[in-house]
């Protein structure tokens, strides 16, 4: 479900049609991305002969789908930025990336936006000075403990995977208000000790506890198999949702983070400068795409 869709209740047009419409007219690109979050990102650069359509809770597989219909059609051009979930790490066998397929520098678009200096603005603004002195108490910056909470967590997702966990769960299908929806996994205040210290083992009973998987930690030492897993890059390893949900549990202790989510994802992009977008591999990909494809334009122009 799209956020159209779930805010007004109504279908918009099949992106290939309107595609049809639109290049009839003038040359348009639509840019297809997995999610709304997404959209509110894109929006910021994307050029005014370029659509932009999320595909909700499809997710990557319903924006490939997509693509990969509409190359029957002759008078359709998509592009797709979707989030590279695993693909980079040892021994996956997910989606390559192509010219028409480009890949999120990070695990995913908030993985790696938080990648630049955006999540030290963030903290600033929400912290002030007692940022300076947490990190004084810590011995360590505020970077290097939001990622080494999103390790653990992102192991723990990985081992999910490549053993085949089906019984984890991070996401359920909403009840209530959300029925209809899917309800990702946000007990990050659980997974957290004291002083927002990292506790692999605080963070795998509270997974355990919300996928209702308490067996499993009678077959499996899960917190041992998480730590034994290959060294990878932290940005190609961590999720994007948790290390939003366990930044909430530092910059409003006592607050659900799941709850502020949205928020923290529209404070991200708003504190991330296009300087520094322009720097990442996704953005040079659609550059290349755009020299690719003369007369289609997908970012606005460079200040």
């Amino acid at each position: 479900m799209t956020e159209v869709e779930r805010r007004f209740g109504a279908r918009p047009v099949d992106p290939i049609v309107e595609s049809k419409v639109f290049n009839a007219a003038r040359r348009t690109v639509t840019l297809l991305v997995e999610a709304g979050p997404d959209c509110a990102f894109w929006q910021i650069y994307r050029h005014e002969d370029c659509l932009l359509r999320e595909h909700g809770q499809g997710g990557r597989a319903a924006v490939i789908q997509k693509l990969e219909a509409s190359r029957a059609q002759t008078d359709v051009r998509f592009l797709a930025v979707v989030d590279a979930d695993f693909d980079r790490l040892p021994g996956a066998l997910g989606l390559a990336e192509s010219p028409d397929v480009i890949l999120t520098d990070g695990h995913d678009l908030e993985t790696t936006l938080l990648g630049t200096p955006a999540l030290e603005k963030m903290v600033r603004h929400a912290k002030g000075a007692t940022n300076a002195d947490d990190e004084a108490r810590w011995r360590e910056s505020t970077r290097s403990r939001l990622f080494r909470h999103g390790r653990g967590m992102g192991g723990l997702r990985w081992l999910k995977v490549r053993a085949r966990l089906e019984s984890l769960a991070f996401k359920k299908p909403g009840r209530g208000s959300t029925k209809g929806q899917i309800e990702p996994f946000g007990r990050y205040d659980d997974c957290v000790d004291a002083d927002w210290l990292p506790s692999l083992a605080r963070a795998v009973h509270a997974v355990l506890n919300y996928s209702q998987a308490q067996a499993l930690a009678g077959e499996r030492d899960l917190v041992a198999e998480v730590q034994a897993l290959p060294a990878v890059d932290d940005a190609q390893l961590c999720n994007g949702h948790d290390l939003l949900g366990f930044l909430g549990v530092y910059l409003a202790p006592g607050n659900r983070a799941v709850a502020r989510e949205e928020d923290l994802h529209g404070d991200l992009v708003l504190a991330t400068e296009r300087a520094w977008v322009a720097q990442t591999r996704m953005w040079a990909s659609i550059r290349a795409w755009e020299r690719a494809h003369p007369g289609f334009r997908v970012l606005t122009d460079d200040p």
